[in-house]
């Protein structure tokens, strides 16, 4: 006796996506949520390296005009 796997009619991905379909909206709406956090995850480390990076270049600056004065 031989055992043969039927396919099924959808993959799980086509099921997701039967089920997904009536919360579009939800799921449009997460997605958009999601590259906005993962953006800014990224943008603001940036941004207080920078902030630092200028603090830095000030006090060095300060110091500078404290040793002529």
């Amino acid at each position: 006796m031989t055992v043969t796997q039927e396919h099924p009619k959808y993959s799980r991905f086509h099921k997701l996506l039967l089920y997904l379909k009536p919360h579009w909206q939800n799921v449009s709406l997460g997605v958009v949520a999601l590259f906005i956090v993962n953006g800014l995850g990224t943008y603001l480390p940036l941004l207080i390296r920078d902030a630092i990076d200028d603090l830095e270049i000030a006090l060095s600056l300060i110091k500078f005009w404290a040793q002529w004065r």
